[in-house]
């Protein structure tokens, strides 16, 4: 098991900008970063979001207002989870993409 020092280094030189990646992929430096689903797993997400976006309009779950401000919630913790996952795959050293789309 690694001490403190370490794991604060590790995380550091994965993700505290001392790699060039950005300019690497193309992406404008003076703009925010962004990160978008891979092409496999978009599809997938879209198809989520619609069924939810449906259950949140439908009439069932329309009488629970409760229930649908929780549901409501989901459009952000789907994306904010495939990002922890995806930078817990970084920091672990992780390049296997085949199942990724899968994960969430």
């Amino acid at each position: 098991m690694k001490d403190g020092g370490d794991d604060r280094s590790a995380w550091f030189a994965t993700f505290g900008g001392e790699d060039d990646e950005p300019r690497q992929n193309g992406a404008d430096v003076d703009r925010i970063p962004t990160l978008r689903f891979s092409e496999a797993a978009q599809p997938l997400f879209d198809d989520w979001r619609g069924a939810l976006e449906r259950r949140l309009r439908s009439t069932e779950i329309s009488r629970e207002p409760a229930f649908q401000s929780h549901l409501a919630k989901y459009r952000s913790l789907m994306p904010s989870l495939a990002l922890l996952f995806h930078l817990i795959d970084l920091a672990s050293g992780g390049r296997d993409q085949s199942q990724r789309h899968q994960r969430g």
